[in-house]
C-alpha cells in the first residue's frame, strides 16, 4: 500500500487526520464553553484513532497473537537515555493534547499546581 511517511498508509493518515480534526474541534468546544474534556470526548477521539499493529511488544500479547494494537503519543526515551517527542505526537498533537487536558483536569489535588 501507498505509504504518507512514518510508517503510515495513506489510509491510516487519511484517519489520524480525521482523528486530528475531530480532536481540536473538542478542545475549540471545551474552551469555548469553559468546561473539562469529557470522558465521552477521549473515548470518542480513541475510537477514531486507527491504532498501530505493533509486532514487537511481546511483554502484552495473548498467547497465539502475533501484534497488538499500540501507539506512543506524548515523550519517549530512546536506548540512548535521550526524550524526543514521538512522530504521532508531532503529527497529531491536539490528539495528544486531549488527552494531555483530560488527564491535568483529573489530577489530585496535591497535583493541581501542575504546569506543562
Amino acid at each position: 500500500s501507498a505509504s504518507a511517511g512514518w510508517g503510515e498508509s495513506v489510509h491510516i493518515r487519511a484517519l489520524r487526520l480525521l482523528a486530528q480534526r475531530e480532536a481540536s474541534e473538542r478542545l475549540e468546544a471545551a474552551d469555548r464553553e469553559g468546561r473539562m474534556i469529557t470522558d465521552e470526548e477521549v473515548l470518542l477521539t480513541l475510537k477514531r484513532w486507527p491504532f498501530y499493529r505493533n509486532p514487537w511488544r511481546k511483554n502484552v500479547m495473548q498467547p497465539g497473537k502475533t501484534w497488538v494494537f499500540s501507539d506512543s503519543l506524548g515523550l519517549l526515551r530512546d536506548r540512548q537515555g535521550d526524550v524526543h517527542l514521538t512522530a504521532p505526537t508531532r503529527r497529531y498533537p491536539q490528539v495528544a493534547e486531549l488527552l494531555g487536558r483530560w488527564l491535568a483536569d483529573r489530577l489530585p489535588t496535591e497535583a493541581k499546581g501542575f504546569t506543562w
